[in-house]
């Protein structure tokens, strides 16, 4: 269920329809903790930064995209990560740097 509302939160990212994107993104947000599936939650994170990014509200954009990539990197999710990296510098933000793994 989560997978078809990220998917339509996207189509109206495409659409430039902020509002009802955002609708769909924050309603699939809320199905990972009932059903237990994360597999795609650093994309409907990274989504939901794009989103805000269209509306206009930069600061909660790049807390969307750091939350996205924060997950992604701790589950070893790297396209994810990749994915939303890329968002957060089409927003003009560089990513703080992170620890190193020893």
């Amino acid at each position: 269920m989560h997978h078809n509302l990220g998917m339509l939160a996207h189509i109206h990212l495409r659409l430039g329809q902020a509002q009802e994107g955002l609708a769909a993104v924050d309603e699939a947000l809320t199905w990972p903790a009932v059903t237990e599936e994360y597999s795609y939650l650093p994309e409907l994170h990274r989504v939901r930064g794009e989103l805000l990014r269209l509306a206009g509200r930069e600061d909660e954009a790049r807390a969307a995209l750091l939350e996205a990539i924060r997950f992604a990197r701790e589950h070893g999710m790297r396209a994810y990560e990749q994915r939303a990296q890329a968002s957060l510098r089409r927003l003009g933000v560089q990513e703080e740097p992170h620890p190193q793994q020893p």
